[in-house]
Order: C-alpha cells, then structure tokens, then sequence
C-alpha cells in the first residue's frame, strides 16, 4: 500500500479484498462444496492465516457468502425487465443477467451451503417469490403451460442458469451462444 493513503483507503482496500476471497471461495465451493477452508485458501492463493482474518469459521465464510451472493442477485435482477411481453425475450434476458453469477446461484441453490439464517432465507424468498409470481402471471396470460407449477419451472431454470455458467467456466459453451441455447432447451425442448 501506498505510503500517506488516509484510514478510508485501508478500509477500501480491506473491504475489496475481502470481497475477493469471498468470488473465490465461492468459485471454489461451487466446483467443490466440502472444500476445507484450507483448500478454499489454497484456491484463492492466500494464507490460512489471512482467510482467518476476514472469517474467524467455514460458517462465518459461509454467511458471508450468501450476503454476497444475495447482494449480487438482487443487483442483477433490477436489469431484468419483468414486464417484457415476450417471454422467449424475458428468459433470455433473464439468463444473460445471471449467467455471470451462475456460482452464486448454485451457491444459494445448494442445500449444502444451508445457514439456517433467517434474515438470509427471506431476502432469497424475496427473489424466488418474485420470478415466481412473474411466472404465474405468464402461466394467466398463456405463455407458459399452467399444467406445471411456477415454483417448478423456477428452479428449473435457476438450475439451468448454473449448468450454463458451469460450461461457460469449463470452456464447454461460448458466454456469447449460452442465453440462446439456454432459452431454446427451456422453451423447445430437445425434441425436434
């Protein structure tokens, strides 16, 4: 750090450093999710011994990851435009706005990154609650099958979202051809 930078610099820098290892030890969990935090160091190329600094438990990283995660969803979600009347329009949108953060949405998604945290699990249903209702409204105006549940076809498409980053990140699919090719399964099928 620059010599003469004021307390706020420090705090800035503390504060994107922090931010940091949290998108690594998010990619990580999402590639391995019983990662140790040694492991999840190892991956975000510190120390044990900073990792600790910035989060005393797994379950303080943990925590603090789906702050962050939630925070990134929330953030993405106010460039989707809800009232877009075409619907292949709107889950294209929708996966190019979240696509980015498909470990993020894994990371809420898992079961196994449970913090039983209420404060957490009701900003997430908040989210859900909202493309859920969203779909129900479509499913009313006959865009979508009313023969399925809402909250059905939402975590399908939450999971597909996942998937698509997985293969974005594993160099299977180009970022550019993934809301298409994402859109078409959902809305066609593999069936010809």
């Amino acid at each position: 750090m620059k010599e003469g930078l004021g307390s706020m610099s420090k705090t800035a820098y503390k504060e994107e450093k922090r931010k940091k290892i949290l998108e690594y030890a998010t990619q990580c969990l999402a590639e391995k999710p019983n990662a140790s935090l040694n492991e999840i160091a190892q991956y975000a190329q510190i120390g044990i011994a900073t990792l600790h600094r910035y989060f005393s438990t797994r379950e303080d990283l943990i925590t603090a990851i789906s702050y962050r995660a939630l925070e990134l969803v929330n953030e993405a979600i106010i460039e989707i435009n809800f009232s877009e009347p075409n619907i292949r329009t709107f889950i294209k949108q929708t996966a190019e706005v979240l696509m980015p953060i498909g470990d993020r949405i894994f990371f809420l998604f898992s079961e196994v990154f449970n913090t039983e945290n209420s404060d957490l699990d009701n900003i997430e249903k908040e989210i859900i609650d909202k493309f859920i209702e969203e779909f129900k409204r479509r499913q009313n105006i006959g865009q979508l099958r009313k023969d399925l549940k809402a909250e059905w076809m939402f975590y399908i498409l939450y999971s597909v979202i996942f998937i698509s980053w997985k293969e974005i990140h594993d160099g299977n699919i180009a970022y550019k051809d993934a809301p298409e090719q994402l859109t078409t399964t959902l809305l066609d099928g593999f069936i010809k």
